[in-house]
């Protein structure tokens, strides 16, 4: 059964642009919560704060809009601020790992997943939008998911994961 992550949208604590971030430890039903306005009532009650305690999972978070570094105060449900403002190149860098991510997952989730020779592979089923996400992504049409999952660990060129972080 495919779980969905519950999602808990919070605002920058300097410019307060809005963020969707995902938590694990909840009951992952696909429930959306807002930080700032808990539930009042029950069951979204209790699934918020089961919710909640997960979302620093991917901590420090940076703001898109701003560059500001912040995480998650569980405790007093608001965001913290870690350090203020990227510079522009970091900035930037941030916005690129982040789409990458964003294009590595959504191919892997729109992809054709099969077998070949009695090995799981991965296929662009001649879509193009997906020929062109492989190609962005340096994937070979039915190159094994295991070559695909090493290639996501890859970094784009030029640019190191966790370079921001």
């Amino acid at each position: 059964m495919y779980h969905d992550h519950d999602k808990i949208h919070v605002k920058c604590p300097t410019c307060f642009w809005e963020h969707v971030l995902e938590s694990q430890s909840g009951l992952c039903a696909g429930h959306r919560f807002a930080l700032y306005s808990p539930p009042q009532h029950e069951p979204q009650r209790t699934a918020f704060f089961k919710a909640v305690p997960g979302v620093n999972q991917h901590a420090p978070f940076v703001c898109l809009e701003c560059g500001t570094k912040y995480q998650v105060d569980v405790a007093n449900l608001r965001t913290t601020v870690l350090s203020q403002r990227l510079s522009e190149v970091d900035r930037l860098h941030h916005r690129v790992l982040v789409l990458q991510d964003a294009l590595e997952d959504m191919t892997w989730q729109f992809a054709i997943h099969t077998e070949k020779n009695g090995v799981r592979v991965i296929n662009d089923s001649c879509l193009s939008s997906l020929e062109l996400a492989f190609d962005v992504l340096g994937w070979e049409d039915m190159m094994t998911e295991e070559q695909a999952m090493l290639k996501m660990q890859e970094p784009v060129e030029g640019l190191e994961r966790n370079a921001c972080s």
